[in-house]
């Protein structure tokens, strides 16, 4: 008998795998152009590698610290989310900048960013105080909220994610549905 549902389950394999359903020859064109990407890894790198050296470049040949701001705003993006520590230091930079510069859209800038890189660095606490001790009013008048609740949707994903205790992980998800609702009011129909 165990023979005979071994025989079976094996007929049963090898008649299905002969068998291309019509969604075969799309996941094998993905799979190629995922394997070509991959493939090509180094010179994506380059590229990046070449901006940021460009951007570097012309944040050393800049004499006006608006400029320099923003410059050192595209570097941060350059290396958000592929070095780390190199996006701490630019959102460090960008924060010093932004003390000595009398514009409150970099300031708010360059404080939204620094909370974005705590929470990619599971620094909750340390972003929930900073955005916290933003005025609301002003990130509103700068145009910040849609910024604003994606930071505190994320940050409540957080807390929630790292929460054992059940009613503090529902507070939380509440809290996130909240930010993610507003997220979503405030989005164009474009947007999503």
């Amino acid at each position: 008998m165990k023979h005979l549902i071994i025989s079976a389950l094996f007929l049963g394999i090898v008649s299905c795998s002969g068998h291309k359903s019509p969604l075969s020859g799309k996941i094998d064109s993905a799979l190629d152009r995922l394997d070509r990407t991959l493939e090509d890894t180094e010179m994506y790198e380059c590229y990046k590698i070449d901006r940021i050296n460009n951007l570097q470049h012309r944040v050393r040949n800049s004499s006006d610290r608006e400029s320099m701001y923003w410059l050192m705003d595209d570097i941060y993006h350059e290396y958000n989310r592929y070095d780390l520590d190199c996006t701490a230091r630019y959102a460090s930079l960008k924060m010093s900048l932004a003390k000595n510069v009398d514009n409150e859209q970099i300031f708010h800038d360059a404080v939204l960013d620094i909370a974005d890189m705590y929470i990619m660095s599971g620094m909750y606490h340390e972003a929930f105080e900073l955005i916290e001790n933003t005025d609301y009013d002003r990130l509103e008048a700068g145009g910040f909220l849609p910024r604003y609740y994606h930071l505190m949707n994320t940050l409540y994903g957080g807390f929630a994610h790292a929460s054992d205790d059940m009613s503090l992980h529902n507070k939380y998800e509440n809290q996130r549905s909240v930010f993610r609702s507003k997220l979503y009011d405030c989005l164009g129909e474009d947007d999503i």
